[in-house]
């Protein structure tokens, strides 16, 4: 009876261990950094880069957003060349090429804001009216989605070239919201059934 009870004991410890080894947990990977205000406003973070460069945008007493991109050393600064009415910074690469969208007086407008050779504006598809940028990859590349009196379609731009047309599922809306390295893109759309 005894050799069961120690059996019994044994075999609860053999259970036991193993999962106080795993409820201990290994010290945190990662450090907490305030990267303060723009201007007394908490900006809005929607991408960051390998360098550390956050991209976003902050609402202030206007009420409406204006795109800001935070570099360590210099803090926040306002993306330069972008409409300081209307705008907003989605998404930056590691060599710091924001994407984004603005109000440039007329109408919105994606956006690629490159180091160096600066604003490139993404003009609408055949029969839209407005273009917005979601995402960038490492290569420039823009991925969004063109508004017009119809619905909306995902597209795609290219360093250089215009906005093309993604497939869609059928339906009248679409939206382009993420693209990687190998060039796919994820994103939403309706499906003819709606």
């Amino acid at each position: 009876m005894k050799r069961h009870v120690f059996a019994a004991a044994f075999g609860a410890l053999l259970v036991v261990l193993p999962v106080r080894e795993a409820l201990r947990g290994d010290s945190a990977l990662y450090t907490i950094e305030d990267l303060g205000l723009m201007g007394g406003f908490a900006p809005t973070v929607t991408g960051m880069n390998a360098s550390g460069q956050v991209s976003g945008y902050v609402t202030g007493a206007s009420g409406l957003p204006r795109a800001v991109v935070y570099t360590n050393g210099r803090g926040w600064e306002d993306v330069p060349g972008v409409s300081s009415f209307y705008s907003v910074a989605t998404g930056i690469n590691d060599s710091g090429e924001i994407a984004g969208y603005q109000h440039n007086g007329v109408a919105i407008r994606a956006f690629r804001y490159s180091p160096g050779p600066g604003l490139t504006s993404i003009e609408p598809l055949p029969g839209g009216i407005m273009t917005m940028a979601r995402a960038i990859d490492a290569a420039g590349n823009i991925v969004g989605q063109n508004i017009s009196d119809t619905g909306s379609v995902a597209f795609r731009a290219a360093p250089g070239l215009p906005a093309m047309a993604l497939p869609t599922l059928g339906g009248s809306s679409a939206i382009a919201c993420g693209i990687n390295a190998a060039g796919q893109v994820v994103g939403s759309g309706a499906s003819a059934s709606g």
